[in-house]
């Protein structure tokens, strides 16, 4: 009943924003009494993956053993407290194998809304745990997606549920100038070519992106600058929407070429002056920007400041 709701509501708060898996606990109750073999023993009968669970595995729990009509609810409740949803999850099928799952009865109202602009994020296998969020966090300002790896919240975790997902989060704020201050960020972790699923589902959030961002590297192109195939199946991908659904001019395809070095330049102006030509002569209503960003989690002070802007312009 609602009565029973409130008095949990405290702790639905406590798990949706749990962003620490649960060993950075135990191991803390370890040091307060006396060892990981007291821990051990308190939790011998628990399997050790469920030690490496994250807020995220255990929303998706969450959903897995709540009725459909709920999601919605649910997932509304998340975003209301600044924490992200899965909108595509992995999960275990009956057969012991790994497969994916959408909750889309739950996230079809924040995606259906007008006044939200769609922002997606993903990236090619070359720039799998490259920090992708941590970087989109620091440039869009959401605190749901960096996660700060000196508070034990490293996002290439071993969370089941994390690999060839899709997360949603609400209202956050590009610049002071409150440019796109209310939009929503779909934001793709990993990458397969294999999983029919995850392409699809990413094809279709082009398709109603206002901007997407690929995050490429130097592994993307050959040494002529030409896109290789898994880059040119998203950059096709994106040319044939906007021919499909006559996407307006502000729709935007920004590359962010990763940990750029001095000794990528004969590439990277190779990539420009031919195929990123090539595809901008495409692009009917579709506009197209690449950007090169050194090793981000190096980067500290004035550098990073400088970068983050460089980044912010594009938009």
């Amino acid at each position: 009943g609602k009565g029973l709701a409130k008095e949990l509501l405290p702790f639905m708060v406590d798990l949706l924003k749990r962003q620490q898996s649960l060993s950075a606990l135990t191991d803390s109750e370890a040091m307060a009494q006396g060892g990981p073999d007291v821990i051990q023993k308190l939790f011998k009968s628990v399997p050790e993956e469920f030690f490496e669970w994250t807020h995220k595995d255990m929303f998706v729990a969450l959903l897995e053993v709540t009725p459909l009509v709920t999601h919605a609810r649910l997932v509304s409740l998340a975003l209301s407290i600044g924490c992200s949803v899965p909108l595509l999850y992995r999960i275990v099928l009956p057969n012991g194998n790994m497969g994916l799952k959408m909750c889309l009865d739950g996230c079809k109202n924040v995606l259906g809304c007008e006044n939200r602009p769609l922002v997606l994020s993903c990236g090619t296998s070359s720039t799998v745990n490259s920090g992708k969020s941590d970087l989109m966090g620091e440039v869009f300002g959401l605190g749901a997606l960096s996660l700060s790896r000196s508070r034990g919240l490293a996002l290439n975790s071993s969370s089941p549920c994390h690999n060839l997902s899709i997360d949603l989060l609400l209202d956050a704020v590009l610049s002071q100038d409150d440019l796109f201050s209310s939009f929503v960020m779909a934001d793709a972790h990993g990458y397969s070519s294999e999983s029919f699923g995850f392409c699809v589902t990413v094809g279709v959030l082009m398709s109603v992106a206002s901007i997407t961002i690929i995050h490429v590297s130097k592994f993307d192109f050959t040494e002529f600058g030409d896109a290789k195939k898994e880059l040119q199946k998203y950059c096709d991908c994106a040319l044939e929407n906007a021919r499909r659904f006559g996407k307006a001019t502000g729709s935007c395809l920004i590359l962010v070429w990763r940990n750029y070095d001095e000794k990528d330049r004969k590439r990277f102006e190779a990539v420009e002056s031919s195929w990123l030509q090539n595809l901008l002569n495409q692009a009917d209503g579709l506009s197209v920007r690449l950007a090169k960003i050194p090793n981000f989690t190096k980067l500290k002070g004035i550098k990073k400041t400088l970068q983050l802007e460089n980044l912010r312009s594009l938009f």
